[in-house]
């Protein structure tokens, strides 16, 4: 079996594609880590308005139309 070694110029290319590789999967990562932490974020707002407004004795019904919560959430608060 013979070994060719790869030019000088063909290892370079090989490094910038396996650091594009890797800048895009870390790039993919970081956006979906962004769009995971937004819907936490509106899902912990969803849950204190629907709190706050189960204290003030809103119908459950009411509270689960409009913060898009289910029943079961709300009676859990």
């Amino acid at each position: 079996m013979i070994l060719i070694k790869p030019s000088e110029r063909e290892t370079e290319r090989m490094k910038q594609d396996a650091l594009n590789d890797w800048t895009t999967m870390m790039n993919s990562a970081r956006e979906e880590g962004i769009k995971e932490g937004i819907k936490e974020g509106i899902k912990q707002s969803q849950l204190e308005i629907a709190q706050k407004m189960k204290k003030e004795g809103i119908d459950p019904g009411f509270i689960a139309k409009y913060t898009d919560l289910t029943l079961s959430e709300i009676a859990q608060l």
